[in-house]
């Protein structure tokens, strides 16, 4: 028999579902507060899958008419710490069955963006505010000093020391993250390849003009993005051999491999 819920549905006035929830609820009343409130939120047409477990709820109950006898719960000031310990206790592997971890094991692992955390995966390249503030920075230096000092970069006669730097950790960049990618290729996921290939078409691109976000607004082919990632490795050729060599080094590519590339051309 399902339990009875804490917090009273509609078929009450809707005085006596207010005064139920501010007085009636005890601390086991919590627990199966929470407990009807996410099997609504699963039977409410939200698509959780696509929403991460950091956002913030009580805009997610307020948001949505099926949850709106949950609002009050939500928005109470301990809410978020309940909500963080029994999430904590929920996820102790000694809690969960194994179909719950295969499922958050392959979502986190099949994540592109989980790369960045895979070994040898290189560090992003500082900015020059970034240099120059190490430059600047002295030990005990508070966040108000740093903050006084990335508004002094903006105002700063002479950068060019800093924006050299920059680009130089920039290359180092870029020619790590090929290395990577050329190393590792095998083992990673088609969202992997995709998430690296952004990121040198971003590294690769230079700061924009009006006039280069004019020309970004073309769709590019899966081969012109191919072509902007690895047109560097070969700068000593002529326009045309360059062209020639990396069509026919894209035509060689494997199914999943050239699924990147018109992923991203679609976008």
């Amino acid at each position: 028999m399902a339990p009875t819920r804490a917090i009273k549905r509609s078929h009450e006035s809707d005085s006596d579902e207010d005064d139920d929830f501010n007085h009636g609820i005890n601390a086991i009343g919590v627990y199966h507060n929470f407990y009807m409130m996410v099997n609504d939120m699963k039977e409410s047409g939200i698509d959780l899958s696509s929403i991460r477990a950091t956002a913030d709820i009580a805009k997610l109950v307020q948001g949505n008419s099926d949850l709106q006898q949950y609002s009050e719960f939500v928005q109470r000031p301990e809410f978020n710490k309940e909500f963080n310990s029994l999430c904590t206790s929920a996820l102790r592997k000694k809690n969960l069955t194994m179909d719950v971890v295969a499922n958050c094991v392959e979502r986190y692992l099949a994540n592109g963006e989980t790369v960045k955390r895979f070994p040898g995966f290189p560090k992003v390249p500082k900015r020059a505010m970034d240099y120059f503030v190490r430059s600047k920075k002295k030990a005990g230096d508070g966040i108000a000093t740093l903050g006084g000092y990335r508004k002094d970069f903006a105002h700063a006669e002479d950068t060019s020391e800093f924006v050299e730097k920059a680009e130089a950790d920039k290359q180092r960049y870029q020619n790590e993250l090929k290395r990577f990618l050329n190393e590792n290729e095998t083992y990673l996921l088609p969202s992997h390849i995709e998430f690296i290939t952004k990121k040198l078409a971003v590294a690769n691109s230079g700061p924009k003009t009006p006039r280069s976000r004019k020309r970004s607004e073309k769709k590019m082919t899966p081969f012109e993005w191919y072509y902007s990632i690895f047109e560097k490795d070969y700068a000593e050729l002529s326009e045309e051999k360059r062209q020639k060599k990396l069509l026919k080094k894209f035509n060689r590519l494997s199914e999943d491999e050239r699924l990147v590339y018109e992923r991203l051309a679609e976008k």
